[in-house]
């Protein structure tokens, strides 16, 4: 399990760097997420099936491929730099129904 939980605090931090970089590179507004919102979210999907080891591995993967891929497409799509929530103190929109909604598109498309 700690494996799994790796992996996705991985994905997590890959999405944060992602988006400082591109912060670096273009200007554009700033957005926030709520990361603990968007983790609950899937594990609520996912809560209630029984998983082997090899299919846990592949959800975590997933989800964390998913959820890297979402936020890049709505940072590009809106041009804006998300964050996530407690980082920013300000006013700023809140993004995470997209990302959720984005994350959750792409793993019913991927099967």
């Amino acid at each position: 399990m700690t494996k799994h939980f790796m992996a996705l605090v991985g994905g997590v931090i890959g999405a944060i760097l992602f988006s400082v970089a591109y912060s670096v590179l273009y200007t554009t507004s700033i957005g926030v997420i709520q990361m603990d919102v968007i983790i609950a979210a899937h594990i609520r999907s996912e809560g209630t099936i029984e998983f082997s080891t090899d299919e846990v591995d592949k959800s975590a993967s997933a989800f964390n491929s998913a959820l890297t891929e979402s936020i890049q497409s709505i940072s590009a799509k809106y041009n804006v730099n998300l964050f996530v929530s407690p980082a920013i103190v300000s006013d700023a929109p809140d993004y995470t129904s997209l990302v959720i909604e984005e994350i959750q598109h792409r793993l019913n498309e991927n099967g």
